[in-house]
């Protein structure tokens, strides 16, 4: 900011009462991310998707003090995409000669697999494709490494619905994932089970809160 010459006012050292808007915003996100791994079932070991994929959603859902959302203000446009929670149970179009091969030709035409995000450009806009982890390999991994994370065009993948609702497969302990410690199996909601509800406040709230109104643009990178 000193380079290009932009004044701007700062805070007291040391002293976060006195920032309060961003204080405020982190605790959202931190929250928010809290939650979406909760409702998930995944461990914390995959939080930089899980606050990734929180953070876009609220940009495109959450409504500010004006009405509009942050991706509106940026874009100029409102998000037309799919709202797809993290975690979510998905079935994806196989696309590699690798992958047709795991269909049997007179079975379902789709593989299974988990939501994890939305792929991002420069600048946080949607390049309209999605990230997810297939099923078997997930299962299969002994580590979180050996789960790799997928990039698919939106109208290749399609969310699985149960009784009209959005299903999670880890959360039910359907899907087995690497790494999870006994303590994580055992490990309950932080917010006093109410973390899916916190969620869901957050991303269907039509009126921002005053101190968190003006932090908007969460601009997240995957690779």
């Amino acid at each position: 900011m000193k380079r290009l010459g932009w004044l701007h006012d700062t805070s007291t050292p040391n002293r976060p009462q006195t920032n309060g808007v961003i204080e405020r915003a982190n605790r959202v996100v931190k929250e928010g991310t809290s939650c979406a791994l909760v409702q998930s079932g995944l461990t914390a070991k995959w939080w930089p998707e899980a606050m990734a994929c929180f953070c876009f959603l609220k940009n495109v859902t959450l409504a500010l003090q004006d009405g509009e959302t942050s991706y509106r203000k940026r874009f100029g446009s409102d998000f037309s995409g799919p709202l797809l929670p993290f975690g979510a149970m998905i079935k994806y179009l196989p696309i590699t000669q690798k992958d047709k091969e795991r269909v049997h030709k007179y079975s379902d035409k789709l593989l299974p697999g988990i939501f994890l995000g939305y792929s991002q450009q420069s600048g946080g806009g949607w390049n309209g494709d999605f990230l997810l982890c297939d099923w078997e390999q997930l299962a299969a991994a002994e580590l979180c490494t050996d789960a790799h994370i997928k990039r698919f065009m939106s109208k290749e993948v399609h969310p699985v619905l149960k009784d009209d609702a959005f299903y999670f497969p880890v959360a039910s302990g359907e899907l087995t994932q690497p790494g999870v410690t006994p303590l994580e199996r055992i490990q309950t909601d932080p917010f006093g089970s109410q973390g899916v509800t916190l969620l869901l406040n957050l991303l269907t709230t039509t009126k921002a809160r005053p101190k968190s109104g003006r932090n908007s643009n969460h601009s997240m990178k995957t690779s």
